[in-house]
C-alpha cells in the first residue's frame, strides 16, 4: 500500500526477443548495432512490419518525385 493509502498497482510486461549467432566476441562487439536492430525488428508484429514497409515505400516515392522534379529543372 502506498503512503497515501492508495492500493493501486501498475503491472508491466516484458517483451523479449532472442537471436542466436555463431560469432566471436569481437564480431559481436562490431555488429552490436545491427544485432540490436534485428532484435527490434523481430519483436514487431506483422502489422507493425507492414506499416513500416508502407511508410518506407511512401518516403522513397516522395524522394524519387523530388529528384525527378529537380532533374526536370524545377524546384523541390
Amino acid at each position: 500500500m502506498h503512503e497515501d493509502g492508495d492500493a493501486t498497482w501498475t503491472e508491466y510486461t516484458a517483451d523479449e526477443a532472442y537471436t542466436v549467432r555463431d560469432l566471436t566476441e569481437q564480431e559481436a562487439v562490431e555488429q552490436a548495432d545491427s544485432i540490436w536492430l534485428d532484435c527490434v525488428q523481430a519483436s514487431k508484429s506483422d502489422s507493425q512490419r507492414l506499416a513500416g514497409l508502407e511508410a518506407s515505400s511512401l518516403d522513397q516515392d516522395e524522394a524519387l518525385a523530388e529528384i525527378y522534379q529537380l532533374l526536370s529543372g524545377g524546384e523541390a
